[in-house]
C-alpha cells in the first residue's frame, strides 16, 4: 500500500464520482487498510488546516489541537455509524467501506478547501461543509446506487452529522470544564 498512490487514485475516484461514472469504485480501496490511509490523509488535512488558522489567529495550545482532533474523530465515527445504518435500513447491500472510504477523502478535501475560505471570514468555511455534504450525496448516488431523493436525504443527514456533532461536543465539553 502506497499512501501517495492511494490519494492520487482517490482524487481520480472523486472526479469520477462527480462525473457520475460507475467505475469510480475502482479508484478506492474499500478495506480497513484503505480506510486507515484515508484517515491518515484526513488527519494531515486537519493539521494543515490548523496550521493555516494559526497564521490567521495565532498558534493554539497543544491541548486545543488535540481536543479539536478528538472532536473530529468522534464526528467521523458518527458519520460512519450514520452511513452504515443508512445502507442497512435502505437495504442497499453495499459494504459500508465501499461508501465510507470515499467519504473520508471528501472530508479531507473539505478541510483543504476550507483553508482559502479563511480569507473570506470564519463563516465562509460553511461553504466547504455544504459542498462536502453535496459530494457525499453524490457518493451515495454513484457508489451505492441510491435514487436522487435518497441521495439528497443522505447528503442532508451527513450535513447534520458534520455540523451538529462537533457543535454538541464543544458545548458539552465547555459545560464540563466550566467551574460554574
Amino acid at each position: 500500500m502506497n499512501p501517495v498512490a492511494d490519494v492520487t487514485r482517490a482524487w481520480n475516484g472523486l472526479a469520477a464520482i462527480a462525473a457520475g461514472r460507475a467505475e469510480a469504485h475502482d479508484h478506492f480501496s474499500p478495506t480497513l487498510g484503505g480506510l486507515a490511509i484515508a484517515v491518515a490523509w484526513l488527519l494531515l488535512s486537519l493539521l494543515l488546516g490548523a496550521a493555516a488558522q494559526s497564521v490567521a489567529v495565532g498558534m493554539p495550545r497543544l491541548d486545543q489541537v488535540l481536543f479539536g482532533l478528538a472532536i473530529q474523530a468522534v464526528t467521523v465515527a458518527a458519520l460512519f455509524w450514520a452511513t452504515s445504518l443508512s445502507l442497512h435500513f435502505l437495504k442497499l447491500h453495499v459494504p459500508s467501506f465501499t461508501v465510507f472510504v470515499p467519504i473520508v477523502y471528501v472530508l479531507a478535501l473539505m478541510q483543504v478547501l476550507a483553508i482559502p475560505l479563511l480569507l473570506l471570514g470564519p463563516n465562509a468555511q460553511v461553504l466547504a461543509v455544504v459542498a462536502a455534504a453535496a459530494m457525499i450525496g453524490r457518493v451515495g448516488k454513484v457508489l451505492a446506487a441510491m435514487s436522487t431523493g435518497t441521495s439528497i436525504a443522505f447528503a442532508f443527514l451527513s450535513l447534520m452529522v458534520l455540523v451538529l456533532v462537533p457543535v454538541a461536543l464543544y458545548m458539552l465539553f465547555l459545560q464540563i470544564s466550566s467551574p460554574a
